[in-house]
Parts: structure tokens; C-alpha cells; sequence
């Protein structure tokens, strides 16, 4: 089940909230707690001697942020950055990331026992569900942050 924010109601106050978010040509949903902002990315830094995903840095909020290539770090072959990326900066525990991402779609809510599980050994999806046309590939938050 799905709802937009603006319809919560008593039957789904026991779902999560999500991010629904685009990456190429996918659709993934993050944890709403997780997600710290959504904001356009000027320049980014790069640093030398770092996982082939991560692209660099970013300052926001007086903070540094490191910038995660989701399209590498799922196994996409040399991906185009997008002219004006976007990312999701997202926190877990002590740690902080930046997600580039291609558009956010909305925030929805979802009932984490109607997921599928996971195919295989994805350690990067904790589940998936079938909404209106669409699978959306829910992001295991902790694999974020290797």
C-alpha cells in the first residue's frame, strides 16, 4: 500500500515513510529518517585514493560530505553525470553521505512487510514493491556507508 503525506490516516500509522528517488533509469526509496536534505550541487571536490564511487566532496551546512555515484557503485560503466546533479544527503548513526541522484519523485508511505525480498546476494537492496508500473528497489541504508 501507498499513500501520498497529505492522506495519512490510522491504518497507515504502523508504515514507514520513504524518499522515492531516481537513479538512471530506476526507481529507489530511502529511509525518510535517514535523509538530512535535498540539495543542487555546485562543485565537488575531488579526493585522491577513494573508492571509484565516491566523486569527491561537497560542503553544506558547514559540514563536508562525501559524494556517492550510486550508478558506479551499483556496477554502471563510466555513467554521465548529470549537467546539474542533485543529492540526498543522508546520515546513519555518526556516519554522513551524499547520494547523487537524477530527480526526487515524492514521499510516500509503505508497509515494510508487504516488501519483497531481496534476489540474491544484493546486499545494497533490503527489498522491492511493485507500485502502480513500477518496481521500486528499497535502499538498505547501512550498505551506503562501506
Amino acid at each position: 500500500m501507498i499513500s501520498l503525506k497529505n492522506q495519512m490516516s490510522d491504518e497507515n500509522a504502523k508504515q514507514d515513510w520513504y524518499l522515492l528517488l531516481s537513479v538512471s533509469s530506476s526507481l529507489y526509496a530511502v529511509g525518510l529518517p535517514y535523509v538530512f536534505r535535498i540539495t543542487a550541487i555546485d562543485q565537488i571536490h575531488p579526493i585522491p585514493e577513494t573508492k571509484e564511487y565516491v566523486l569527491g566532496m561537497i560542503k553544506v551546512a558547514g559540514a563536508v560530505w562525501p559524494v556517492a555515484d550510486l550508478r558506479i557503485k551499483f556496477g554502471e560503466k563510466e555513467p554521465e553525470i548529470p549537467r546539474h546533479p542533485m543529492g540526498v544527503l543522508l546520515e546513519y548513526k555518526e556516519n554522513k553521505t551524499c547520494i547523487l541522484i537524477d530527480d526526487v519523485r515524492s514521499v510516500f508511505t509503505a508497509d515494510p512487510e508487504e516488501m519483497i525480498p531481496p534476489l540474491g546476494k544484493n546486499s545494497y537492496v533490503s527489498g522491492s514493491m511493485q507500485i502502480e508500473n513500477s518496481i521500486i528497489s528499497f535502499l538498505s541504508i547501512d550498505s551506503l556507508f562501506d
